[in-house]
């Protein structure tokens, strides 16, 4: 086996963090949350465009499952409300490392939803991992979660509505006969059409033409197509390079590093400064326990 499919699953979770950290950067009091969807997942949506021309050309009119097609629009659905509500706890002020730990939360999740959809019982090593994320988000969470409870209701809707899009994303890729960019080019496109929609019942267009006397929309449309190309480019793109060479488990057991790398953006981009010995213990049993679950999951 290649073993480069390591490196690029754990450059895929420092992307992961970085995506994050520039859509924070975007929408930091700016009211722009619907906008930045919109841009940023239409320019990602080109990119795997321009992958799926050069890579998969020769089979993109296969043809396609219902059940493909059903759990793609679920997967999308689920991605708009997660991003939304994301942006919503990133515009707050509560830190950037106090959020994106949380993330791991996710896993033990799944497993609740493989067992209610599919009566997938979690083996001893995943009720292994599901009490080091349970406890981990205790000590992360105690004395934390008061100072801002509104973005953390909000992130906690992101979280389940993650765990919904992955569980339709895992049958979107065994529905896709072999193809990797294709499923990318129609969620991500589905995403931004999404936002797209929202964007013309939002109040976003005053909050442009009032940007735009500034002088600054040039620059701020610039961040937010930097953001789709890092979605695409170091999140999601090498992601896909990986799993050409490894199973599903194994890159995303490395991919659950994200929270490693979006703590350690907090404290040297950031400058958060509240970043306590209890947050690095609760986010190392978190992010142990999400490895260990992704790790002995059954694809």
């Amino acid at each position: 086996m290649n073993d480069t499919w390591a490196v690029f699953a754990l450059i895929s979770a420092f992307g992961q963090a970085l995506s994050w950290a520039i859509k924070k950067k975007v929408i930091d009091g700016q009211g722009v949350n619907v906008t930045l969807g919109a841009v940023a997942y239409s320019s990602a949506t080109l990119l795997f465009i321009i992958g799926l021309v050069c890579f998969e050309r020769p089979w993109v009119f296969n043809d396609f499952s219902n059940r493909f097609w059903i759990s793609a629009l679920y997967s999308i659905i689920a991605n708009i409300i997660a991003s939304w509500c994301a942006f919503r706890a990133l515009e707050s002020k509560v830190d950037f490392s106090s959020l994106m730990p949380l993330i791991s939360l996710t896993a033990p999740i799944i497993i609740l939803l493989e067992f209610y959809f599919n009566k997938t019982l979690p083996n001893n090593e995943q009720l292994i991992g599901i009490g080091a994320v349970v406890v981990g988000g205790i000590i992360f969470g105690h004395k934390t979660f008061k100072r801002n409870l509104g973005a953390y209701l909000f992130f906690s809707i992101t979280l389940i509505s993650y765990s919904f899009s992955s569980t339709y994303m895992g049958i979107m890729v065994n529905e896709s006969n072999g193809l990797s960019m294709f499923p990318n080019v129609v969620l991500h496109g589905g995403i931004a059409v999404g936002f797209i929609f929202l964007f013309f019942f939002s109040k976003e267009k005053a909050i442009f033409r009032k940007i735009a006397q500034t002088g600054k929309i040039k620059s701020l449309l610039t961040t937010m197509i930097l953001t789709g190309i890092v979605i695409a480019a170091l999140e999601n793109g090498p992601t896909i390079l990986a799993l050409r060479d490894a199973t599903a488990s194994e890159v995303f057991s490395i991919k659950r590093l994200m929270p490693i790398f979006a703590v350690a953006i907090g404290y040297w981009y950031f400058k958060e400064v509240n970043i306590t010995k209890k947050m690095i213990l609760g986010t190392v049993l978190m992010v142990t326990g999400a490895i260990v679950i992704t790790l002995f999951k059954q694809y």
